[in-house]
C-alpha cells in the first residue's frame, strides 16, 4: 500500500492492486486538517481515476459540525463535477461512539443522492477487500 499522506489527524493510502483509496481519520480533526486530507485525497483520486474509497472511522475523535456541512455543500458537488466519469464506491468502517453513527448516516444520506455513490458498511478490513473485489467482478 502507498502512503499518500500520513499525518497526526489522520493518513490517506492508495492500495494500487486493488484500486482503492484508505482515508483512516483519527482523533480530534480541525477544520483545517479535515479540508485538506479531504482536497488531497481528492486531488489523488483524480489523477489515479479511482472511485473507491474505503473510511476507517473507528480512531475518529470530534469534527466540527462546520468541517460537516463543508464536506456536503463544498466538496461533495466539486468531487462529482471531477470524477464524472468515474464509478463510485465507499466502504466503511464506522466509529462505534452513537454521535459519529448520527452524523454518519446523515453525510452518506447525501452522498447517496448529491453524488450516486454505491455505500456500505463493515467490520473488517478484508470484508472492505471483499466488497471492492466483487463489485470489480461484477463489472
Amino acid at each position: 500500500m502507498e502512503t499518500w499522506l500520513d499525518e497526526s489527524y489522520g493518513k490517506l493510502e492508495f492500495d494500487s492492486k486493488n484500486r482503492i483509496i484508505k482515508l483512516t481519520l483519527i482523533g480530534d480533526i480541525s477544520d483545517e486538517n479535515y479540508k485538506h486530507i479531504w482536497n488531497f485525497g481528492l486531488e489523488e483520486a483524480v489523477k489515479e481515476n479511482c472511485g473507491n474509497v474505503f473510511v476507517d472511522q473507528r480512531q475518529i475523535g470530534y469534527i466540527k459540525m462546520m468541517s460537516r456541512a463543508w464536506l456536503m455543500l463544498k466538496w461533495m458537488p466539486k468531487s462529482k463535477l471531477v470524477m464524472k466519469d468515474t464509478e463510485r464506491k465507499l466502504a466503511i468502517i464506522p466509529s462505534k461512539h452513537i454521535v459519529h453513527q448520527a452524523g454518519l448516516n446523515y453525510l452518506l444520506d447525501s452522498l447517496k443522492k448529491v453524488l450516486g455513490y454505491t455505500f456500505e458498511f463493515f467490520e473488517s478490513e478484508e470484508e472492505v477487500i471483499s466488497f471492492f473485489s466483487s463489485t470489480k467482478k461484477e463489472q
